[in-house]
Parts: C-alpha cells; sequence; structure tokens
C-alpha cells in the first residue's frame, strides 16, 4: 500500500507511574493512492524557465472528503506559478496547468492540478 503524507507534529508524553516515554505523531494523510508521474515545463514567450528536463512528481486525485480538486507534489525549485506542464505517466500524456497552492514544505510544494489537453 503507497500512502503520501507529512508530519504535522510531534509530541512526547512521559508517564511519572512507570517511567516511560510514549510518542505521539501527527500525520495528515494526502493519499492512499498516489501516482508517480514525470512533468516537463512549457514554456511560453514569457516564461522565465526554459527547461528540457523531466521533473519528478506524485499526482494525488481529487479527494472527495477533503473537498480537495486534483493535485501535484512536486519539488519547490521547479515550480511555476501558474505554468504548464505535460504530465507523463507510463503513455499516458496530457498537459496540465497549476492552480491554487494546497500545502508547501521547505523543498516541495503540493498545488492544484488541471488536465488540460492531450499533449501532441
Amino acid at each position: 500500500m503507497s500512502l503520501v503524507g507529512s508530519v504535522r507534529s510531534i509530541k512526547q508524553q512521559v508517564s511519572h507511574e512507570l517511567i516511560s516515554h510514549e510518542l505521539y505523531v501527527g500525520i495528515d494523510v494526502f493519499s492512499h493512492a498516489p501516482s508517480y508521474v514525470r512533468l516537463q515545463y512549457l514554456p511560453n514567450a514569457n516564461s522565465p524557465v526554459e527547461t528540457d528536463t523531466s521533473i519528478p512528481a506524485l499526482y494525488l486525485g481529487r479527494d472527495d472528503d477533503r473537498e480537495l480538486p486534483p493535485t501535484l507534489i512536486m519539488p519547490l525549485a521547479d515550480y511555476v506559478e501558474a505554468g504548464a506542464y505535460t504530465l507523463r505517466i507510463q503513455e499516458y500524456e496530457r498537459q496540465v496547468s497549476l492552480g491554487s497552492l494546497i500545502d508547501q514544505g521547505v523543498d516541495w510544494i503540493r498545488v492544484a492540478a488541471t488536465i488540460t489537453t492531450k499533449s501532441d
């Protein structure tokens, strides 16, 4: 089983009776079924970045329980706000545009993703 999440809190509790230590970890589960994908940035005339580099990412399908759209988790260094990318998973290839910020860590970002068209 694949699982993607983020640690949100760590608390240590000491019991004085038996002098035992318990550790509680709060984890925000993003998805139970992530898909590993490759992205390639699609530059335009006003593009700040030009690259032919394949970018590793995780595609997380829509989460109806938390009312979240489909999202991508990708390296922060490769993120271009409102950027367009080619998304590849096996033989499946589509264009995807990035939307609103959902979550962010030190070196990663989770953003809404809209599949727009089939790539040529």
